[in-house]
């Protein structure tokens, strides 16, 4: 969608670009892609996403809320190397002339978003591509390309912070136009006019170099075609990098002012009805899930722990749970710092968490399971007591999940070190001892300890045994993120180490889904989950009941089945929707350079379209509608001599051949024309002292010739043609004429010799012949057979008395063409038979004491 190009600012831009010459000036073929689309929510006000429930029972929940200007989806389509662009279809052509135009060529076809009204979705799809272009290129420009984009994000451009050309784009349909300058946006993605109006982090801008260097595309399968299917199988194996091409272009744009995109087709029309001249719409047509991880019996993996957020033991592992695997991991990420610091701080947290593994008595035996374990090793398995105390303090310290086994045997000496302080021999009584709470330690007991000051610290770890390097820890400041290899530092580190963890462990990739388990804070009391007595619960608390009487009702935490019915884990439903969007692009292109004589591939070469006028709008993008005579005078004044753009003689060129000749626009008329026969196979050129006739068998498409003649020389074409020209160089005259509609081709004045001659129907070259009449000849009728009206040429080399007559097959006189005295040279003679019976009859022409005769068929 493109805005009505009436702003002066791109007025202005689109005067510089005819003042230099261009220095990207060539035929170029796309040889890959890695474009990312991110969609902004474009509303006034916030915007949700429904999910319902798929049993009926009528629940009907917003799943997401959209603020103005936040993001509802990203995608990435690519990264493309060249065999996968041809396995989807895609082949984008593009000249750039000097001039600082251009053109994307009909028959191109270019991966982008594509949105369905009906249906209100917006997939990644691959449509026509064929454009008109206004630019400007400089590729000593020296802009340091951005390192984020226009949202801030950092950038995939494989050329971050080095200096490329600039490009600017002010004319096209289907493309941004873009700024050679890194330009910084208003809220309208104009230009901002000052620093305090600037919206976006990035700045929108266009980057090219020749200079391609850097390969930022995979190489798939060594390069070799692949199968469509494959790609979305993942049939497919990254091999390498392919080889950088002869262009890099790179563009950031946003729907507004300076890319005059995101608009309707009418600016004067609202089609959104929001109020703003954007109208772009995003189809959501399903929502991101994730599987949880199974264990091998098929049972989630992650619950019923100390830290684990979530129960997914009893779900369904078929059935995935809304959101991908970065936003869970982020719902987690952010639990864990919340967690951390309504605890008092990671030392209470983690002094909490220790206490609670080493108290913990799940047997219900009255003694800690740690205890219990230990004596369980010691008396049982016949451990030495040191053994066996060293064994249940590592397990209990994995149990937790929060270490790595390296860093939970740390935990263990730790503890033993402890002990030994202490006065104790390390063993199951000095377990006892160690685990039991200490009231100088604020109730922690000391065997958490060496637990706590691992979760605390942040260490290094630079020979990555999974122990803190000698040299101690690394500085991390309250409220930062650390690179902590050993240890979490603060609240903010553990978080992200938390969310990091639980995503690897618990979930097991994700998927775009239309039904799937919800989760949703609200339901905290049922563990998360969207469930019926969840439900019904707020329900019943919505329509003014006490809550004592709810929770009696619907109290019971039933997150540990699917619905039955009656109650549990409630599977919910998304239908696609439709919301504004305001989209941001960060393109990334590879081109190949074709070399001089090298044609484009693609439907665009050979397609007569010698103009390209196919490609600069409308026609449906059916070639045969949008040729016309424009095309055919082209040709005609290449065959003439002019020199045209090498890639307007590969469209030109219809048959091949490497060259446009008759064939070529015969093929062309024909398709103007919408299929007329042209159907003669022969044709008889009839060379008099002043002119040149012809005769045929049929409809001839087209004439070309080559005449040699003295200085003292002059031509006249027939005006009754589609086309009729001719180019002199010395003593060479070139003649195209296309369609002629007399038998009379052209009059001259001098002496000549007809050195070459070509003549065309819808098929190719016929067979053409010269014919110099001494005296007096009639050639055959045509056509014949004939309905009602047939013509022969009768050539005259002196003034006479000719008759032209017409007998039955009996003999009889029936019809006379012509008596009297005729001038020297070609005349028609045409027999109307209209009044005639059909049947066979015989011409005659008389004169002095030749008589020629002509048979001829009149079929009604």
């Amino acid at each position: 969608m493109k805005l009505f190009r009436k702003t002066f600012a791109v007025i202005a831009i689109m005067g510089m670009s005819y003042m230099f010459a261009q220095d990207i000036a060539g035929d170029y073929r796309l040889n890959g892609t890695n474009v990312r689309y991110t969609s902004l929510y474009r509303g006034a006000t916030p915007g949700a996403l429904y999910i319902t429930d798929s049993y009926g029972l009528g629940v009907t929940l917003p799943a997401l809320t959209f603020q103005p200007m936040s993001p509802m989806n990203q995608f990435i389509n690519g990264p493309y190397p060249k065999n996968a662009l041809n396995a989807i279809g895609v082949n984008l052509n593009m000249s750039m002339y000097s001039d600082g135009t251009g053109h994307i060529y009909e028959g191109s076809m270019y991966p982008t978003a594509v949105f369905d009204e009906e249906t209100c979705t917006s997939v990644a799809g691959v449509l026509p591509a064929s454009d008109f272009l206004q630019y400007t290129s400089d590729l000593d420009a020296e802009n340091v390309v951005q390192s984020v984009s226009i949202l801030g994000e950092p950038t995939l451009s494989p050329y971050v912070g080095a200096t490329l050309g600039g490009f600017s784009l002010q004319a096209a349909d289907i493309f941004d136009y873009m700024p050679a300058v890194p330009t910084y946006m208003d809220m309208t993605g104009s230009p901002a006019a000052s620093a305090e109006e600037i919206a976006f982090p990035g700045p929108a801008a266009g980057y090219i170099t020749k200079d391609h260097n850097v390969p930022f595309l995979p190489e798939l399968n060594g390069g070799e075609p692949l199968n469509p299917l494959d790609l979305l199988a993942g049939g497919v194996q990254v091999t390498g990098f392919q080889a950088p091409g002869d262009l890099y272009l790179e563009w950031h744009a946003v729907d507004g002012g300076i890319s005059q995109s995101g608009f309707g087709d009418d600016l004067e029309d609202d089609e959104d009805g929001d109020g703003t001249p954007f109208d772009r719409i995003l189809g959501i047509p399903a929502v991101p899930a994730s599987y949880i991880a199974t264990d091998a019996d098929g049972n989630g993996l992650c619950g019923g722990g100390a830290f684990d957020p979530f129960d997914f033991r009893n779900l369904d592992p078929a059935m995935p749970i809304i959101g991908g695997n970065s936003s869970l991991e982020g719902i987690v990420t952010s639990g864990g710092v919340d967690l951390c610091y309504e605890s008092g701080g990671l030392d209470v947290l983690a002094g909490g968490v220790c206490m609670q593994a080493i108290l913990a008595d799940l047997d219900a035996s009255g003694a800690p399971d740690m205890n219990e374990g230990c004596d369980y090793y010691e008396l049982v398995e016949g451990y030495p007591s040191d053994v066996a105390a060293t064994a249940v303090v590592e397990a209990t310290c994995n149990a937790l999940g929060l270490f790595s086994e390296a860093q939970c045997v740390l935990v263990s000496a730790n503890s033993a070190l402890a002990a030994v302080e202490a006065g104790l021999e390390w063993g199951c009584d000095a377990v006892d001892a160690l685990s039991t709470p200490d009231a100088d330690l604020g109730g922690l007991a000391p065997i958490c300890l060496g637990l706590t000051d691992l979760a605390t610290g942040c260490y290094a770890d630079l020979d990555e045994d999974g122990l803190p390097d000698a040299d101690g820890a690394m500085e991390c400041a309250a409220g930062e993120v650390c690179g902590c290899d050993v240890g979490f530092g603060n609240c903010e580190t553990f978080g992200d180490r938390y969310g990091t963890n639980w995503t690897a462990d618990c979930l097991d990739g994700e998927t775009s889904a239309s039904q799937f388990y919800a989760l949703n804070p609200a339901f905290a009391d049922y563990g998360n989950f969207v469930t019926a007595n969840g439900v019904s619960m707020q329900g019943c608390l919505m329509e003014g009941v006490d809550a004592a009487t709810c929770f009696g009702l619907y109290g019971a935490d039933d997150s540990d089945h699917d619905f039955n019915g009656v109650d549990g884990i409630l599977v919910m439903d998304y239908t696609p929707q439709c919301f504004p969007e305001l989209q941001v692009r960060e393109v990334h292109t590879d081109f190949q350079e074709l070399d001089a004589g090298e044609c484009f591939d693609g439907p665009g070469s050979g397609s007569g379209d010698v103009d390209n006028s196919c490609a600069d709008g409308g026609f449906g993008g059916v070639v045969d509608n949008c040729l016309n005579v424009a095309d055919v005078v082209l040709m005609v004044q290449a065959i003439l001599g002019t020199e045209l753009e090498f890639q307007e003689t590969c469209r030109g060129d219809i048959d091949g051949n490497g060259i446009i000749n008759v064939v070529d626009v015969v093929q062309t008329v024909q398709s103007i024309l919408n299929g007329l026969t042209i159907d003669a196979s022969s044709t008889e050129i009839i060379k008099t002292t002043d002119a040149v006739h012809y005769t045929s068998n049929g409809t001839v498409g087209a004439f070309q010739f080559i005449i040699t003649h003295d200085e003292d020389f002059s031509i006249e074409l027939t005006e009754k043609a589609l086309v009729a020209e001719y180019s002199t160089h010395e003593n060479k005259t070139t003649v195209v004429i296309v369609m002629p509609e007399s038998e009379q081709l052209f009059t001259v004045y001098g002496q000549y010799e007809i050195s070459e001659v070509l003549a065309a129907n819808s098929e190719g070259l016929i067979e053409s012949s010269v014919i110099t009449p001494e005296d007096f000849t009639l050639s055959n009728a045509y056509p014949n057979p004939f309905n009602p009206t047939t013509s022969l040429l009768l050539n005259l080399d002196q003034d006479g008395i000719v008759a032209v007559k017409v007998f039955n097959l009996n003999g009889q006189l029936i019809d006379v063409l012509t008596d009297g005295t005729l001038e020297s040279g070609m005349h028609t003679i045409t027999w109307d038979a209209q009044e005639f019976a059909s049947g066979v009859y015989f011409i005659k022409a008389y004169i002095g004491s030749e008589v020629i005769t002509q048979k001829v068929s009149l079929m009604k």
